[in-house]
């Protein structure tokens, strides 16, 4: 990702987070949210809080704990108020709008808000049941569905292992038409993803 900040506008990005590409990502959404507000610059920086808060957890004070969870709860609302745009909506290809759902689900996840985070992944999958047989929207919809199961795993954990093991199946028995093509880049790596999940924690999984 570091070449997008090698000339340009964007530059000045990777100087002022000191080479650190999440943050100099984060600069460069908000720029781009500056420019026209839309969903995905936003909820990519809800998402940035989120990450942070996991990453440095108690390292945190306890003000700015708060201040980043305010600011989670501010992008999603800005995401959210963006997408609800029609024109918005019209303007985004059926596998941005899966991905958009899918960051929209993260960052209630990253508030604890697990209902409206699965509402958000259920929707995600319902936009790309709209596409069946589309190869890079089946691409996409892998991801979501990786997510979906594993905030569904951390939160309900063995309670809800049907429903884990239905959100997966797509991801384990892929679609005919999909067979022996090895060009997906997001099935090879939710493929592995998984297979090491599987020998780390639960061989019956």
């Amino acid at each position: 990702e570091t070449y997008i900040f090698n000339s340009g506008p964007l530059q000045v990005y990777f100087t002022e987070a000191k080479g650190e590409i999440p943050l100099a990502m984060k600069k460069a959404y908000e720029f781009s949210y500056s420019l026209a507000p839309s969903p995905l610059p936003a909820f990519r920086i809800a998402e940035w809080y989120g990450s942070e808060l996991n990453t440095l957890g108690t390292a945190l004070t306890k003000e700015q704990t708060t201040e980043y969870k305010t600011q989670i709860a501010e992008w999603v609302k800005r995401g959210e108020e963006a997408f609800a745009n029609p024109e918005t909506q019209n303007r985004i290809e059926t596998s941005k709008r899966v991905y958009v759902y899918q960051m929209n689900a993260i960052g209630y996840g990253h508030l604890k808000d697990y209902v409206k985070a699965e509402e958000r992944y259920k929707q995600a999958l319902v936009v790309a049941s709209t596409e069946k047989g589309n190869s890079h929207v089946f691409d996409i919809e892998l991801f979501a569905r990786f997510h979906y199961a594993a905030m569904v795993a951390s939160v309900y954990g063995s309670k809800r292992a049907n429903d884990i093991r239905s959100i997966l199946d797509p991801i384990i028995n892929e679609p005919k038409e999909f067979i022996n093509n090895k060009s997906f880049f997001y099935y090879g790596f939710i493929k592995s993803e998984i297979d090491h999940e599987r020998k780390r924690c639960c061989s019956n999984f």
